[in-house]
């Protein structure tokens, strides 16, 4: 892994298993209301099945935003380092000594 892309790796695997965590908790509800006789339960874990779903297709947005965003942040560093080899050593700026803060510049009055 490269190290351009190693800081947004945790928070993109985080969130793909919260998605994995809410799609197991979405099986888990739907058996139950296969499995349970009282109509008010299965009022309650349907209510809950809509609540998780919403929770999935919120999560799945903001990993599609975070792939576009990766996506674009990628091409900018791409674009970073061809214009960097192009410029060569000469393009680089360097610091003329005496020019720095906190140098007296009363010399060059």
């Amino acid at each position: 892994m490269s190290p351009d892309t190693r800081a947004y790796s945790k928070p993109w695997s985080g969130l793909q298993k919260s998605i994995g965590r809410d799609e197991e908790d979405l099986k888990f509800e739907r058996r139950r209301i296969e499995r349970t006789d009282g109509q008010l339960e299965a009022q309650i874990r349907q209510a809950k099945i809509v609540m998780i779903e919403s929770r999935v297709a919120s999560k799945n947005e903001k990993l599609a935003d975070m792939e576009k965003t990766k996506t674009m942040l990628e091409g900018r560093i791409e674009k970073d380092k061809k214009t960097r080899r192009k410029a060569g050593p000469q393009g680089r700026r360097t610091r003329r000594q005496g020019s720095g803060p906190g140098q007296d510049r009363r010399r060059d009055r």
